[in-house]
């Protein structure tokens, strides 16, 4: 099967910051376990909620990448691609890759305007 060459072999990821998708889709996300509440477990309780910036889960982004978007720390942005959206609170963080944002798992769904569906 050529999908498994029985050794160790790198494939080429279907979304990838090297992919078609990047062009459209510029910074890679990483999605990692909340240090604040276990998954979505307790987001209403007080060490999440105090983790949030304007009610929203924060997203680190490089201070280069929020520049070139126009963005400032506290900003509230829409964080999309094609299969969903969030709403999120920036944070700037020098520790990141230029091109890499941050954004904990497990928030719950707290639309700016329930009445909009995007």
């Amino acid at each position: 099967m050529p999908d498994c060459v029985g050794h160790a072999t790198w494939y080429k990821p279907t979304e990838w910051l090297g992919g078609p998708r990047a062009a459209r889709y510029p910074l890679h996300l990483i999605a990692n376990q909340p240090r604040t509440r276990p998954h979505s477990q307790l987001d209403h309780g007080g060490a999440s909620m105090a983790s949030k910036v304007h009610g929203q889960e924060p997203i680190r982004i490089h201070p280069q990448d929020a520049a070139g978007r126009g963005l400032r720390a506290s900003d509230i942005v829409r964080v999309f691609n094609d299969r969903g959206a969030c709403l999120a609170g920036v944070v700037l963080d020098g520790g990141l890759r230029p091109g890499v944002v941050q954004l904990a798992t497990g928030a719950w769904y707290g639309p700016a305007d329930p009445a909009d569906p995007d």
